[in-house]
């Protein structure tokens, strides 16, 4: 018979972040919406608690667990507040993941430390005003010019951009022409390129001549 219990392991983080979503997440959040402000005590706490690391290699910060370990945190947090899970999801798995499983290892030595730490904060730009969340009707494109990429194009509704502690933003544009290889979505990680928005409020944000470095 299948059981369905959570090994010890797991059991012992679930209740970890239960405890912090019912007293540290629950009476704060409220506040918050209505101020506009983004949980920069809340994600600092999340940080301390390893959870940004969860899925990492210790050499990084990381907590050396798993996806399982990470899903079981999100889902403690999505109980009582879905922004704050979707904050640590998408910090995580759409922004330090690509770094650490694409990055060069310069790359992965300057970010994934912070990003481990929920001390930086990595973004997610797949959002385009004229398609939405339709990944094959991408505008944004991305032409490679020696060692980098030159990126243009339009994106709105940045998961996780607008805070003071956004370092990098993964973007997602086409590559190649219906000429050649045809237009290929591709994610590209991009440091933070000018001082973000203090609001929380998803604004649309324009990328033009942005060169980042070829992976």
């Amino acid at each position: 018979m299948i059981g369905f219990r959570l090994d010890e392991e797991y059991e012992v983080l679930r209740k970890r972040v239960e405890d912090f979503a019912r007293t540290a997440v629950a009476p704060a959040i409220g506040d918050l919406y209505k101020r506009d402000e983004f949980p920069y005590t809340l994600v600092a706490e999340m940080g301390r608690m390893g959870l940004f690391g969860l899925p990492f290699e210790r050499e990084y910060g990381g907590g050396g667990r798993d996806f399982l370990a990470l899903c079981v945190a999100l889902e403690e947090l999505a109980r009582v507040d879905t922004s704050v899970a979707i904050t640590l999801s998408a910090g995580v798995s759409l922004g330090a993941m690509p770094i650490h499983r694409f990055g060069t290892p310069e790359q992965k030595e300057r970010w994934m430390p912070g990003l481990c730490s929920g001390e930086a904060l990595s973004a997610f730009g797949l959002t385009e005003p004229g398609g939405g969340t339709d990944i094959a009707a991408l505008t944004t494109t991305a032409v490679r010019d020696g060692d980098a990429w030159v990126i243009n194009g339009a994106k709105s509704f940045i998961t996780n951009s607008g805070t003071d502690i956004t370092r990098l933003v993964t973007v997602t544009a086409a590559t190649g022409c219906a000429r050649t290889a045809g237009r290929r979505p591709r994610p590209s990680s991009c440091p933070r390129a000018r001082p973000a928005s203090r609001s929380r409020r998803s604004t649309p944000r324009r990328a033009g001549t942005r060169r980042t470095p070829a992976a």
